[in-house]
């Protein structure tokens, strides 16, 4: 849709892109976000230099009315891409992988690469020191999926026909809900996008290009597919993202990690 405010490339030294696929109706999940653990001043507090930028990708809202509401959100905080497809779940493959292509054009200086949807929780008291303890290798990294069956049956929203992947079995892949990838591997990824057929499942996707380009998925158990966090404090140090968390939770969870971090 020509015309729609875009945010600015990144500039400086970010550590890590955090890009958020999200629904044009979803304001309140997206304040939520900005307001803690997508807010960088919070980061840099609590972990030093780390610096990391957030931003939403958000289709069309197949009306006037909140295409004009998402308009004016993007022009007040210059945080997110507005493409011009629907905004659909068949047509997230497009929204994740413009997001990639994004961080590949114009933020290709930063480290690290997340992927998320918006309503989860990240925890980046855990996630920075693992990083950097990993020492900077080349990285996929989340809640492994292995041995997917690709469904045909065609009145699934998870249908994908013949026509678009002839395997049976999906190779292995992230759960879509949160993942990270270092820079150079996106890279090498993107790279081969236009040797991949899509499909409307975005993770398996993103897991048919790591095999395409050679890299294993890692499996990591701090990311959480199901809530809630455990109950004793010190485990939010063991959480990197816990998926199904709606705004009213998103503060007071960001409170117990960032407590958990300082005191456990």
């Amino acid at each position: 849709m020509s015309g729609r405010p875009s945010t600015k490339p990144c500039k400086g030294n970010i550590f890590m892109l955090l890009m958020i696929n999200s629904a044009p109706r979803n304001y309140e999940r997206r304040s939520s976000i900005r307001e803690t653990w997508g807010k960088a001043d919070i980061i840099r507090s609590a972990l030093g230099n780390y610096v990391w930028r957030t931003i939403f990708v958000i289709g069309d809202g197949h009306s006037k009315q909140i295409n004009n509401q998402v308009n004016q959100e993007a022009l007040k905080y210059g945080d997110m891409i507005l493409a011009d497809f629907g905004d659909d779940f068949r047509n997230l493959t497009y929204k994740t992988v413009l997001g990639m292509e994004w961080a590949n054009a114009y933020c290709n200086e930063a480290k690290y690469f997340y992927k998320g949807d918006d309503d989860v929780m990240l925890n980046p008291f855990t996630l920075f020191p693992k990083l950097v303890f990993m020492g900077g290798k080349k990285l996929f990294m989340g809640n492994i999926m292995s041995g997917s069956v690709v469904i045909r049956q065609q009145n699934s929203r998870y249908y994908v026909s013949l026509k678009d992947l002839a395997l049976s079995v999906y190779p292995d892949y992230c759960s879509g809900f949160a993942y990270v990838i270092s820079m150079d591997v996106l890279q090498a990824m993107v790279a081969v996008v236009p040797k991949i057929r899509k499909i409307p499942i975005d993770d398996a996707y993103v897991g048919m290009l790591a095999k395409k380009v050679n890299i294993k998925v890692h499996w990591d158990r701090g990311f959480k597919p199901f809530g809630p966090i455990p109950g004793r404090k010190c485990e939010y140090n063991t959480v990197i993202a816990v998926h199904g968390i709606l705004p009213s939770r998103q503060k007071l969870m960001m409170k117990e990690a960032r407590n958990a971090f300082l005191t456990c």
